[in-house]
């Protein structure tokens, strides 16, 4: 996860400095709460998600397909 823009003073770790903010978005992710792991995501680390880079387009293709797969595991979607 690249935020060390956002998170890390000059001459930090970027990995370990990020640790905390990618172990919640991780359990958040899998608790179920998708968007929740988006929200944090979004407010901890902006060009994460908006960038147009192809490790923005990246997360938010995962993102997105956990999110089905929750709303399978719910039976909010309906299977053919």
């Amino acid at each position: 996860m690249d935020c060390d823009t956002c998170l890390c003073s000059v001459g930090d770790d970027p990995e370990t400095v990020t640790l905390p903010l990618r172990k919640e978005a991780r359990q958040r992710v899998m608790s179920g709460d998708i968007d929740g792991a988006a929200t944090l995501l979004a407010q901890q680390c902006p060009q994460l998600l908006s960038s147009g880079s192809s490790a923005a387009e990246e997360v938010q293709f995962h993102l997105a397909c956990q999110t089905y797969i929750e709303l399978l595991r719910y039976g909010a979607v309906l299977s053919l």
